[in-house]
């Protein structure tokens, strides 16, 4: 019983602390409604980075943050207003 406790805990922590694999699609929109030429994709170790430039870039810009491949959004990223 022990073991089966502590390989069970074992496996939770390392599936905790892996990087969700794919890429995500961002696109960005200015204030005033007109979308940024392009769109930029990254890891997901880019994702804070990448929101940073564009926020430079495009002060007050609504960023979007999409899966690559499903198409989706990514919740608790995405929409993103820049200050």
């Amino acid at each position: 019983m022990r073991y089966l406790l502590t390989s069970l805990f074992a496996a939770l922590l390392l599936s905790a602390c892996a990087t969700p694999p794919g890429s995500y699609r961002f696109t960005a929109t200015t204030q005033d409604g007109k979308p940024v030429t392009g769109s930029i994709t990254t890891d997901p170790g880019g994702l804070s980075d990448t929101r940073t430039a564009l926020c430079l870039q495009h002060p007050g810009a609504t960023i979007k943050v999409v899966e690559a491949t499903t198409g989706q959004e990514v919740a608790g990223v995405s929409p993103y207003k820049c200050p």
